[in-house]
């Protein structure tokens, strides 16, 4: 029977958190490569469609603080969530999987429709 002042319970309530910030670090490095790549195909759809120089970059720098605040606000939001979960023993690993399908899905997307305005352009 284990009891608060256990010192495996303890290591093991340590050893969650930093899982659970270590799955942070990864949400946040794919929430900045969604930025990144929504920023590309904004790029990219601007030029195949014409615009000039200055429209483009109006729009590129709007989609990278646009997106930029949306993953912060993501960010901030997965570490109470993950840490939350850490600590009250739901399943970290199914909260995971939950919330990096949302960055994981905008990659995917940007990928695809990349792939298909590089083709329309050539």
């Amino acid at each position: 029977m284990e009891t608060d002042g256990d010192p495996s319970s303890k290591l093991h309530r340590v050893l969650l958190l930093a899982l659970a910030y270590l799955l942070w670090l990864v949400g946040i490095a794919a929430c900045a490569i969604a930025v990144l790549q929504l920023q590309s195909i904004v790029n990219v759809l601007g030029a195949i469609l014409g615009a000039n120089r200055y429209v483009v970059r109006l729009l590129s720098q709007a989609s990278l603080l646009l997106g930029g605040v949306a993953a912060f606000a993501y960010a901030v939001f997965l570490e109470g969530y993950y840490r939350e979960g850490a600590t009250s023993g739901a399943l970290l690993l199914r909260r995971f999987a939950r919330t990096i399908a949302i960055p994981l899905g905008v990659i995917a997307v940007s990928l695809v429709l990349l792939e298909v305005s590089l083709r329309l352009m050539h």
